[in-house]
Parts: structure tokens; sequence; C-alpha cells
């Protein structure tokens, strides 16, 4: 069903959410979540766990030239992109690798094997660990997205 920018990334940060806010179980609280365009004052606490979080839109194309089934005289575009979840554990936790990999399973899982989430379609879903920074090890979580939008 087509949808709206606005609507497409709302639904994408609330499908995260949702999963997310319920993953207190393995490290006894809920991570702090940096979302994307939203600045903090403070930085992350070193001692706990958390992510960041973006969207990525990559490529819109066009499917219909004058005209969709939907809605007449209007062009169907076909936008795509990535989800990024960055997640970060302490080097000063000594079971910083259970956490991790829980965390990104929680990640992982909402978007993995679910199809559509309303109007927005994942897919490729999958787990990557990348090198540590100074304070944290790191695994992202990453996952094509995609949806039809109407108009421009």
């Amino acid at each position: 069903m087509p949808t709206t920018y606005i609507d497409a990334v709302d639904e994408i940060n609330k499908v995260f959410w949702d999963a997310w806010s319920a993953s207190s179980g393995l490290v006894g609280y809920v991570p702090e979540v940096y979302w994307q365009f939203i600045e903090k004052s403070q930085k992350p606490d070193s001692t706990k766990f958390w992510c960041r979080f973006s969207v990525k839109h990559i490529y819109e194309k066009q499917r219909t030239i004058s005209s969709c089934e939907t809605e007449n005289g209007k062009t169907m575009f076909e936008s795509s992109g990535l989800v990024v979840v960055s997640i970060y554990g302490p080097k000063s936790k000594s079971n910083v690798d259970t956490g991790m990999r829980y965390l990104a399973t929680v990640a992982r899982n909402a978007f993995r094997d679910k199809g559509s989430k309303g109007d927005v379609w994942f897919k490729n879903t999958r787990i990557h660990e990348v090198v540590p920074e100074d304070l944290y090890y790191k695994i992202n979580v990453l996952s094509d997205f995609s949806y039809t939008l109407i108009g421009g």
C-alpha cells in the first residue's frame, strides 16, 4: 500500500522501538537509543550498552509514468534503503559478548522474517561484527527496506 516518506520512516522507527523497548531481559535495562537527527548534550554512559539508529534512503525508482492503480494521474515510485542499528557494548563489562549478541539478535529479529510491516518491506537482515572503538565493542545490524510512494 502506498505511503509517504515521513510515514515510512515513522513506521521503520516504530518496528525497531517495539522490539528494542522490550529488550531489557538479559542486560537488565532498555539500552539508550541515539536516534538519527536528534542530538543529545550528554555522551553515552561508558559502562552501559547503547545503540545508534539510522535510516538511509539509497535509491528511488519510478514505477509508473503518469498514473497508478490507486490514484489516477499520479506517478508511483519505489523507495529503498538501509536501516542501520549500531550497538555498542562497554569493554569494561565481563559479559559484554553475551549482551552484545543478545541485543544484536533483538534488533535483527525486529526486521527479520517479517516481510511487510504495514507499508514497509524488510529483507536481507543481518548481523555484522565490526572493529571495536576505544571504549566499546560494536555490532551493526543491517536491514534492507522498500516501500511504494505515490507522487513526490
